[in-house]
């Protein structure tokens, strides 16, 4: 007769030595810093070349098509004026596309809303302070092309970190019902996303070592402290309900332990897939996050 799996039952957790240190610290923040790093230095850079290259559209097509536009101030002083594009830099972290992962379209929607919030604050800013230097054609310029800039050299840096391994992050599934394999299918699809699943965890027996589209469902959610010294990971996306309180909280405190984020899918439509780093791991959405009250945990 079937057993049915018993996800109430807490786990036994491992009682870490008082001089033991998080080993895999350091590179959970390279690998959190890394990319986020590279991401607002990519930003800054793509918004740098959108300012030049309407500077010099302004300063030298123009007027030599028509003279009526006149000279344009140096360069510097429109960086100054714009406070060195920290507008952009704000209102795109801002909008989470530092701590979410998104697939291209997703995010093209949120830095059409973030360059547009932050063109409207720099003409605020330029008329409260009274500079004169920055060009409403210049700025909307900026805005244009920004649109198209930013979302194309985020997506090739997503793709030479993922290149460089930066972007991968291994991903351990708890889970092997039908949500399980539907966010199985979903990474799998999604290389953009950057995660590798490295296997399931889920308490029925009856599923224990079988191969479930390629990947092995590992064992059962008790034995997480053995799996983690058998298969490294990153990361854990719950893809199981019917999780008690009191087994997610033990995994919280074992992903807090051993520096690993937690994920939770909940598989809402199939057109928007967003990944939200939280306070003690990443939260997606669906993909549409709806489990956030079950770790109980804020903003990082």
């Amino acid at each position: 007769m079937r057993r049915a799996a018993d996800l109430t039952r807490p786990f036994p957790a491992r009682t870490p030595p008082p001089d033991a240190r998080p080993a895999r610290l350091p590179r959970l923040l390279w690998a959190t810093a890394g990319p986020t790093v590279a991401l607002l230095v990519t930003d800054w850079l793509a918004v740098l070349a959108c300012v030049a290259s309407a500077w010099m559209v302004r300063g030298f097509v123009l007027p030599a098509l028509a003279p009526s536009f006149g000279a344009l101030y140096p360069f510097h002083a429109y960086l100054v004026d714009l406070y060195f594009l920290l507008p952009w830099s704000v209102a795109l972290a801002q909008e989470r596309l530092y701590t979410r992962r998104r697939l291209f379209w997703d995010e093209v929607r949120y830095t059409t809303r973030g360059t547009s919030l932050a063109t409207v604050v720099a003409i605020f800013l330029i008329y409260a302070t009274k500079a004169t230097e920055v060009s409403r054609l210049l700025l909307g310029s900026v805005w244009i092309m920004s649109l198209a800039v930013i979302p194309l050299a985020r997506a090739g840096t997503k793709l030479l970190l993922l290149r460089l391994g930066w972007w991968e992050r291994r991903a351990l599934i708890l889970g092997a019902g039908a949500t399980g394999r539907k966010v199985l299918e979903r990474v799998r699809c999604h290389h953009i996303l950057g995660y590798r699943p490295v296997g399931f965890l889920d308490d029925d027996p009856f599923k224990r070592g079988k191969v479930i589209n390629g990947s092995r469902v590992l064992g059962p959610l008790e034995l997480i402290e053995t799996m983690h010294r058998r298969v490294s990971f990153d990361e854990i996306i719950i893809a199981a309900t019917g999780v008690s309180g009191l087994r997610l909280n033990q995994l919280r405190l074992f992903a807090q332990r051993n520096g690993i984020k937690l994920t939770t899918f909940a598989l809402a439509s199939t057109s928007d897939t967003v990944l939200a780093s939280k306070a003690d791991g990443a939260f997606a959405s669906g993909l549409q996050d709806n489990h956030d009250a079950l770790i109980g945990v804020g903003h990082a």
